[in-house]
């Protein structure tokens, strides 16, 4: 079965969709009865250079095109004639939208969030981009034979946003790589730290992690510091106005973008992850961390809470004195960190990529198997599986 992967996002900043896409094909390779064949831009990635398990097709698609306005225009142009040049027999858009129309194979859609359409930008050109990346997915849902969210939460969002009907769309979740021995011991500070890993968007919310950081600081008097992947430079301007508040800015280490290795060593030497996001479709840190024994502090918003289900602290973001309150459990109360370091490799071991791929291959198989009108006979399908998952759902009508 050839199934083309569209692995375009692997332009520009390694993202949490980045890794789906680079792990789905990955795991997909070594199965022996899928060809996965990506979709990339006009760079083939460095993974894949090499590598015979992998075919992949180079574009035109450049860093330029990643606008929402620029990639419609160019998937309108170019996706269809693709898919039909390399003989795929089924279509996988992995980046929210993209299924171009008219399609005579069957499609599967994978939708990571509706964040976008949570802001509310205010300078006309964001409102123009907005307006096409909500165009393109709702186009998209209405042409995929099955869609897929990587979260729960995400897919009550697109039922309530586009009026999705429950049988036609269904939860994968996201998955992480088991973690070996730690082979590559790096070393960012002389001082226990705590850890975060992700942007650095509002939606991010380091403004009031920074602000946490600051307060436990001032409370505890603790040696300890906060390890920020990426720039300084990089902070939005709420971000910044709280690292200007700090008394101790030289607290705060700014690490740019870590390699696997050093990613790897950070969550193992961490006193805890902290992620207080405001939204979140998965939310891949947390999972990352709990299969390295990190233990983890999320906030209660977006996706987080059903990611670590009951092996991390939940805060509440808005609330300062519940992020600390949960960092001075983890540095004070020992029995606390190794339960919650055990329930995270527990829970971390239940989400893997291998599962994920999995479970995208048996809905691959069950597309292929109908030979006329997919997505109706998929959906029948689906919704006795759906059934059992979400019992209490009502139909919702397709818009």
């Amino acid at each position: 079965m050839r199934v083309l992967i569209d692995a375009r996002m692997l332009l520009g900043r390694f993202s949490g969709v980045a890794r789906f896409a680079t792990s789905l094909v990955n795991h997909l390779s070594i199965r022996g009865d899928i060809q996965p064949v990506a979709l990339c831009g006009d760079e083939i990635p460095s993974i894949w250079q090499g590598n015979s398990y992998v075919e992949c097709i180079r574009t035109d698609f450049s860093l330029a095109d990643r606008t929402p306005p620029r990639r419609r225009r160019w998937e309108r142009r170019n996706v269809a004639r693709i898919i039909h040049d390399c003989r795929a027999d089924v279509f996988h858009a992995t980046w929210n939208s993209g299924i171009p129309a008219g399609l005579d194979i069957p499609s599967v859609l994978t939708i990571h969030d509706l964040i976008p359409l949570h802001e509310r930008p205010r300078p006309i050109a964001a409102w123009l981009g907005l307006d096409a990346h909500r165009r393109a997915v709702r186009a998209s849902i209405r042409r995929a034979s099955v869609i897929t969210t990587v979260s729960d939460f995400v897919r009550r969002d697109v039922m309530r946003w586009f009026r999705v009907a429950p049988e036609r769309i269904v939860t994968v979740l996201n998955g992480v790589e088991p973690a070996g021995p730690s082979r590559f011991p790096q070393d960012c500070s002389n001082r226990p730290f705590f850890l975060y890993v992700g942007g650095h968007e509002p939606r991010k919310n380091v403004a009031g992690l920074l602000a946490a950081f600051g307060r436990y600081l001032h409370e505890t008097g603790d040696d300890i510091d906060l390890c920020i992947t990426g720039q300084h430079s990089s902070l939005c301007s709420a971000a910044n106005a709280a690292f200007a508040k700090l008394k101790a800015v030289e607290r705060v280490l700014f690490l740019g973008q870590p390699n696997e290795e050093e990613l790897d060593s950070l969550y193992r030497r961490a006193a805890g992850l902290l992620l207080l996001s405001w939204d979140e479709g998965f939310g891949l840190p947390p999972l990352e961390a709990m299969t390295r024994g990190c233990p983890v502090i999320v906030s209660n918003r977006g996706a987080l809470p059903e990611v670590v289900d009951k092996a991390g602290i939940i805060v509440n973001p808005a609330d300062i004195g519940d992020a600390v309150s949960a960092m001075l459990r983890l540095r004070r109360d020992a029995d606390a960190r190794t339960q919650l370091s055990k329930r995270g490799h527990e829970r971390a071991a239940s989400l893997t990529w291998s599962k994920t791929a999995a479970r995208f291959a048996e809905l691959y198989g069950l597309l292929l198997a109908q030979n006329e009108a997919p997505r109706e006979k998929t959906a029948i399908l689906l919704a006795d599986a759906n059934r059992q998952r979400y019992p209490a759902e009502s139909p919702v009508p397709t818009g």
